[in-house]
């Protein structure tokens, strides 16, 4: 997509299991790989390596705001021409990666 002139994002609204060094694995591999910073590809990060759910419920300080989640996306939508959202789970980078090839 991005060989095609096409702008794109992933987007990873929770992220967990941050590791000692402050950074997190997969926003590693979407800077990296993708030239893309923290501040675009996430928005909530956890230290827990646990689901986010839980990662919600075990601190105390950070609260799911939906609207936050939705503006966020709104914002990206403007800036690229595909985003690519992480739910639960990972992305599957083998299907991604033969989609993105045939297109």
């Amino acid at each position: 997509m991005k060989t095609r002139g096409h702008r794109v994002c992933i987007f990873k609204p929770f992220q967990t299991e941050e590791r000692q060094d402050g950074t997190f694995p997969d926003l590693e591999v979407f800077k990296n790989e993708c030239d893309l910073s923290y501040d675009i590809t996430s928005l909530y990060t956890f230290k827990q390596p646990v689901s986010p759910h839980l990662a919600f419920k075990m601190t105390d300080q950070i609260f799911l705001n939906k609207q936050r989640v939705l503006d966020k996306v709104k914002v990206l939508d403007k800036e690229f021409d595909f985003i690519l959202i992480e739910g639960a789970g990972e992305l599957p980078y083998q299907y991604m990666k033969v989609q993105m090839i045939s297109t």
